[in-house]
């Protein structure tokens, strides 16, 4: 039987993060790092405001689109399990570079058919949330962009993007970011 993780197994790596990761192998400090990441993607969600013409209704789901890395997917599918945000189910996508209709978090990784700044030039002026991460892309950001800082893993926000797809990012998410643009 395969090794399923659960909400609890995500806590405890965000929790490890949180101590720092000095004395960990790189290995493991890169797959806990990515499910501190994955656990990240559904806790931005309750911190940024979408326009209502976002939703099919009040109940609708939040769509999160993962681009590219299909094994970061499955991390975020775990880590959403049983969730809501805003009374809200969310629903983990894996989606082809341009199937994104429907998306309210686009979180793009390595392994897509187009270049990151393509795909975030497909979203550009729609209210999504985009995330793209240091560690698989050479300067192009989202939104929010992951970086780690001092064995810790870590956000910028892009305000002005954010703005730009009518997005509003609470300020209490702003004071977490290591930077702000």
């Amino acid at each position: 039987m395969a090794f399923r993780p659960t909400r609890r197994a995500f806590c405890i790596a965000a929790t490890a993060l949180t101590a720092g990761l000095g004395a960990c192998p790189a290995l493991a400090v890169t797959d806990l790092a990515r499910a501190v990441k994955a656990t990240y993607l559904y806790k931005l969600v309750p911190f940024v405001t979408w326009p209502e013409s976002s939703f099919a209704g009040p109940d609708s789901d939040i769509d999160i689109c993962v681009v590219g890395d299909t094994r970061f997917g499955s991390l975020v599918d775990e880590a959403v399990y049983g969730a809501t945000g805003a009374a809200r189910k969310f629903v983990v996508h894996e989606v082809a570079d341009g199937a994104f209709h429907g998306c309210h978090l686009l979180y793009v990784g390595p392994g897509g058919d187009r270049p990151v700044q393509e795909t975030l030039e497909a979203v550009r002026g729609r209210p999504v949330l985009t995330v793209t991460d240091e560690v698989h892309n050479s300067g192009t950001r989202g939104i929010i962009h992951f970086v780690i800082r001092q064995g810790r893993v870590r956000f910028e926000i892009d305000l002005g993007q954010a703005q730009k797809n009518g997005l509003a990012v609470s300020s209490r998410l702003l004071e977490l970011a290591v930077r702000v643009n």
